[in-house]
């Protein structure tokens, strides 16, 4: 599984990106109601993201509780970003240091190019993280996960107008 997770479960990739946005926009309603001062505050979303990060770093594929919990913790990443998204371009900016700080960068990079609305020259930054994971995969020996963020990367490319 790449970094920002499955990107086909629900059919081809502008459906999936459409049920995505969807979703981003629910649960950051949902969530509106029930954190907003915390989410105001800022620092607690940038916490929190960074340490749904850290749970990726030991996962073990051949535990199931191991795999939930690390799905849990993307979907819990993915709702930060769509709240941050709800909040305006002031909450975005406060997660942008995590672009810096691995593991968390690889997953921001990800979940900012898809759910956020962000200018060009985070979204060269967040494309420059993700082709490097690629990279730093494919010298690995490249397997699935390198396909999978060399895929992400064309499509969501493609997406945004870029080469």
């Amino acid at each position: 599984m790449s970094a920002g997770g499955s990107r086909n479960e629900f059919g081809p990739p502008d459906i999936a990106a459409s049920i995505w946005m969807v979703q981003c926009a629910e649960e950051s309603h949902e969530s509106s109601y029930m954190n907003t001062s915390q989410w105001q505050m800022g620092a607690d979303m940038e916490s929190e993201y960074r340490k749904l990060a850290q749970v990726w770093e030991a996962i073990d594929y051949s535990d199931n509780a191991s795999v939930h919990k690390c799905n849990k913790a993307a979907d819990r990443m993915r709702k930060i970003v769509c709240e941050a998204e709800s909040q305006g371009p002031d909450a975005i900016r406060r997660l942008l240091p995590l672009l810096d700080e691995p593991p968390a960068n690889k997953w921001l990079a990800h979940h900012l190019v898809e759910l956020a609305s962000i200018d060009l020259d985070t979204e060269d930054r967040c494309f420059k993280i993700v082709k490097g994971l690629a990279a730093s995969l494919e010298r690995e020996g490249g397997g699935a996960d390198a396909i999978g963020e060399n895929y992400w990367l064309k499509e969501w490319k493609t997406k945004k107008g870029r080469r």
